[in-house]
């Protein structure tokens, strides 16, 4: 094992360990999903591609610069969608974690053009409205880009004909959200299948926010 300092090593041992959570819950399949942590104002940590997240050991895991390069001595190449996780960590400095992902109601919704516009549940109030962003090729500039604008209005993405995006102040946070939001697409698959779905007014948000 590489020399790390005390808070990447713990960084790394987090990621594999979420990896591991996203994988065993089928929130990814195969080699699905990314993930990346800040590491500090220079530097993040990002999953490699192709490579099974719920397998991954923390000597796996790639650091970048926020130029896009890869600065540790590594065979792996990062993941495809390094450009999501750069734009976004560089330009929302309140996001310290970004989880890509493929939880199924959350999928099956995204395929469906279906977004999450208003609050369902008390506990959506944690990542706010859930946007659709148009298909895009995964690992495009145009993705990333997408992704980014809407990351700075909320912390969770869904992706047209893709999955899930999520952010957090912290790697739990992030891992958090998705299962929200998971959660979520959950309850409005089920309303919409049976044909209604009651939103909580304008009135009752003021009720709970106080």
């Amino acid at each position: 094992m590489s020399a790390y300092s005390k808070n990447e090593l713990e960084l790394r041992k987090k990621i594999c360990e979420v990896g591991q959570k996203l994988y065993k819950y089928r929130y990814i399949v195969a080699s699905d999903g990314n993930i990346s942590v800040r590491l500090d104002d220079k530097y993040f940590l990002i999953t490699p591609s192709g490579m099974c997240k719920g397998e991954l050991s923390i000597d796996e895991i790639i650091k970048m610069d926020f130029e896009g390069n890869v600065v540790n001595q590594t065979d792996l190449k990062p993941s495809i969608e390094y450009r999501l996780h750069l734009f976004s960590l560089k330009e929302n400095n309140k996001i310290n974690c970004i989880i890509h992902a493929h939880p199924p109601y959350s999928t099956i919704c995204a395929v469906s053009g279906i977004s999450l516009d208003g609050y369902i549940l008390p506990e959506t109030f944690e990542f706010g409205n859930v946007p659709l962003v148009g298909f895009s090729p995964p690992g495009s500039l145009e993705l990333a880009k997408n992704v980014c604008d809407k990351l700075k209005l909320t912390n969770a993405v869904l992706l047209a004909n893709h999955g899930l995006v999520v952010a957090g102040c912290n790697i739990k946070e992030a891992y958090y959200n998705l299962e929200r939001a998971e959660f979520s697409f959950m309850v409005l698959y089920f309303a919409k299948l049976y044909g209604r779905v009651n939103y909580i007014s304008d009135h009752e948000i003021m009720q709970l926010n106080k």
